[in-house]
């Protein structure tokens, strides 16, 4: 009887499947931070609502977690108020007994005022939605790259 031994050494093909690994997790990093931009470039730039003093397009920022996993924040009280809208409700004064505005040219003293409600905003939506897009196309073109550069070395 007759034994017959085989030995393969994988280690090339080990490295070469290393090398492909670390292309394609360049492309993904790649990809995300682009799309965490166009996500942050949205949200920020919007003309849905009428920013009167800054703070919330300033206080809307990304953050990167890890290779594929980030968050758009709009860190303000308010900012759900505008992305979601709010219903109608009434309006009474905090610290005083009157609530006091303009009207024209008249000032005008009220107990309290209805507030007809706000449509919702949707900039959070509308920034989630073209981020998700450029991160799929970003994610196609950059995994095609990082296949083809391997495919040239091999």
């Amino acid at each position: 009887m007759s034994l017959v031994s085989v030995h393969v050494d994988a280690s090339a093909f080990n490295k070469h499947v290393d090398e492909l690994g670390q292309g394609l997790l360049r492309a993904a990093e790649r990809a995300m931070r682009e799309a965490l931009a166009t996500a942050e470039a949205v949200a920020t730039g919007t003309t849905v609502y009428r920013d009167r003093t800054g703070t919330l397009r300033r206080k809307t920022k990304t953050r990167r977690f890890s290779v594929l996993d980030g968050e758009l924040r709009a860190d303000t009280p308010y900012a759900r108020f505008v992305e979601s809208g709010t219903r109608p409700h009434p309006i009474y004064p905090r610290n005083a007994q009157f609530l006091r505005f303009k009207v024209g040219d008249r000032i005008v003293l009220a107990r309290k005022v209805n507030h007809p409600g706000t449509k919702p905003g949707l900039f959070i939506a509308n920034a989630k939605k073209a981020a998700a897009r450029d991160l799929v196309d970003s994610l196609a073109t950059y995994t095609d790259q990082a296949a083809d550069a391997f495919n040239s070395k091999a």
